[in-house]
C-alpha cells in the first residue's frame, strides 16, 4: 500500500476526450452558468474573462492551447478558478473551461498510469499523458500555461 505522502488529493477536470489532472490544492473554486467577456484578440485559446470575486480574470480553453479538438460545453459546463503559482507578473489567478463537472479523485502510482505516445507531438503545455483509473489525461505543464497566459494579456 502507497503511503499516505505518496497520494494526492486531485481533481479531474472534463475536456473533450480527456481529463485534465491537478492537484486539489492548485483549484480556488468551480463554477457554473459563467458568461465570458470575449477578448477581443485573435488567439482562439484565451475565450476572455470572467468576473470573479470582484476581479477579472482570463478565460482560456485548455483544449485550444494544446491544439487539441475543442467544441461546445457538454450538457453541464462548468468553469475552473486556478490559482496563479508561478508568480509570473500579476496572474494571480486564471480560469479554464471545462466540458462537464470535476470529479475529486486521491491519486496514487496504482491510479496513474504514465503514457508513452511516440504519435503525440510534443507540446510545451503538456507535462505528461497519464491514464487515470484507465481514463485518458493529461497532467498540464502549469509553468508554460501561465507564461502563455501573461505574454497574451500583460
Amino acid at each position: 500500500m502507497a503511503e499516505s505522502s505518496d497520494r494526492v488529493s486531485s481533481l479531474l477536470l472534463p475536456m473533450r476526450g480527456f481529463n485534465l489532472v491537478l492537484p486539489h490544492a492548485n483549484v480556488a473554486e468551480v463554477l457554473q452558468g459563467v458568461e465570458p467577456e470575449p477578448s477581443g484578440n485573435d488567439l482562439a485559446w484565451l475565450v476572455g474573462s470572467i468576473e470573479w470575486r470582484g476581479i477579472r480574470i482570463p478565460l482560456i480553453s485548455y483544449e485550444t492551447l494544446c491544439g487539441r479538438e475543442s467544441g461546445p460545453s457538454g450538457d453541464t459546463p462548468a468553469t475552473v478558478v486556478v490559482y496563479g503559482l508561478e508568480g509570473i507578473g500579476d496572474l494571480r489567478f486564471y480560469a479554464l473551461e471545462l466540458q462537464g463537472i470535476p470529479r475529486p479523485m486521491v491519486l496514487d502510482a496504482e491510479r496513474v498510469e504514465p503514457v508513452d505516445d511516440d504519435s503525440a507531438e510534443p507540446n510545451e503545455f503538456v507535462a505528461r499523458n497519464v491514464l487515470v483509473a484507465g481514463q485518458p489525461g493529461i497532467i498540464p505543464e502549469l509553468a508554460s500555461v501561465e507564461r502563455g497566459i501573461q505574454s497574451a494579456t500583460g
